[in-house]
């Protein structure tokens, strides 16, 4: 399965995936999370190279058993952060200390955008949406469907999409205010 890098935000670090699990390169490696050398679960494995700083690899955790899911890695508004979703399971990591981890509280991400103007990371799940800035969760929306949530638009401080509800014909429509989560009739 391919895995998208999209650096949108400025990084301070290169980031690689690699295809197989890295065995002894000379590289830390963490597993991710809990940002621990001792072992932890299968995953995603990426080399990150801080700026200035020694390189490290990071096997972030798969969402699901089989591995099977979105993944994707996106840098963030904080220069000094990696996001990487390892088939739905999304983390925030602090490129120079990778102890410092974050995972992201939806249920299994199937979309990000980096919102370059608000300065946010824009997760959607299958039900709700969760805004990410330079110092962490900036909001979670309420329910927005019962399934199915995807991102169609984010456009003048407004994040539109769509949805399943089985109460209705057909998909619901939704649409999000960007500075607080706050669904907009």
């Amino acid at each position: 399965m391919i895995t998208e890098v999209k650096l949108e935000f400025t990084p301070a670090y290169d980031v690689e995936v690699l295809n197989d699990f890295p065995g002894t390169s000379g590289s830390r490696v963490l597993y991710i999370p809990p940002g621990s050398p001792k072992g932890g679960r299968d995953g995603l494995p990426v080399r990150i190279k801080p700026t200035g700083d020694a390189p490290w690899i990071g096997i972030f955790a798969f969402g699901t058993q089989s591995g099977v899911g979105y993944r994707q890695i996106v840098s963030c508004p904080n220069p000094d952060e990696i996001c990487v979703i390892a088939a739905g399971a999304a983390y925030v990591v602090n490129v120079r200390e990778p102890t410092i981890c974050n995972e992201v509280s939806l249920r299994s991400v199937s979309d990000v955008r980096q919102v370059i103007d608000r300065r946010i990371l824009l997760f959607a799940d299958s039900v709700s949406l969760l805004a990410w800035g330079d110092n962490g969760l900036a909001w979670k929306s309420t329910r927005l469907a019962h399934d199915g949530v995807r991102i169609d638009e984010v456009r003048h401080e407004i994040v539109s999409g769509r949805g399943w509800d089985p109460s209705i014909p057909g998909e619901v429509h939704y649409r999000v205010n960007l500075a607080d989560g706050l669904v907009i009739n």
